[in-house]
């Protein structure tokens, strides 16, 4: 751990990120991270096939303004990154995937560390007004998911000591045909409306205007979740 963070930052790193995944409980042999070098059109021949969704990591002081116009749905597991989760972002993105994607990922019915936290969710959110911000509290008390990320975070190219908190983890995916946007920093999940014939066009659109927009700011990182890629 670092700065005495019980959960310190995890690189962003397509190995050490699909290594997580499985440990949560997806099949890592049909679905992996992988490295996305531009969101040009151009590029996108290049990125996994099936595509099922994309984590950004954006500098801190990059966040957007929320739009109370844009709420998703209720049914959409949305986790707080309360205080005591410090540098949790990496693991709530992952969460935010897996835990909205459960029939496409093939994670239904199946018996995973994801599937015992989620339950555990369901009690957590007994008679809380906000479901949200009890998920985030079940989380910070799980010590198994606590201890799988510190050894994620231990992961990686760069030394963690040396890491700092100079990013924040967004996850962006497809539900029910719509974009969704999920922040563990915002109060609820967004929904950026559909994504018609092509989810890549729409996100690369979606982040390139709400996020990308000096061209000089490059300390962005992406990363996506399909299926997998040759090296």
């Amino acid at each position: 751990m670092t700065d005495g963070a019980r959960w310190p930052p995890m690189e962003s790193n397509p190995t050490v990120m699909t290594e997580f995944a499985g440990k949560l409980g997806l099949n890592t042999d049909e679905w992996q991270f992988a490295d996305v070098w531009s969101l040009d059109e151009e590029m996108w021949s290049f990125l996994p096939d099936p595509l099922a969704a994309l984590i950004m990591l954006r500098p801190s002081g990059h966040a957007t303004e929320v739009d109370d116009g844009l709420k998703g749905d209720d049914s959409v597991f949305h986790l707080r990154q309360i205080g005591r989760l410090d540098q949790a972002c990496g693991t709530i993105a992952i969460i935010h995937i897996l835990a909205n994607s459960m029939e496409r990922l093939g994670l239904v019915g199946e018996e995973t560390r994801l599937q015992a936290f989620m339950e555990e969710c369901k009690a957590a959110e007994a008679g809380k007004v906000v479901a949200a911000q009890a998920r985030g509290e079940a989380l910070a008390n799980n010590s198994v998911l606590n201890e799988l990320h510190d050894e994620a975070a231990e992961q990686g190219d760069t030394d963690l000591s040396q890491r700092g908190s100079s990013g924040h983890f967004i996850a962006f995916f497809d539900i029910d045909g719509d974009l969704y946007e999920l922040d563990g920093c915002k109060p609820f999940p967004i929904n950026h409306g559909p994504t018609g014939d092509s989810f890549i066009a729409r996100a690369s659109d979606v982040i390139k205007t709400n996020y990308m927009k000096d061209p000089e700011q490059i300390n962005f990182t992406l990363m996506a979740l399909g299926g997998p890629v040759e090296q």
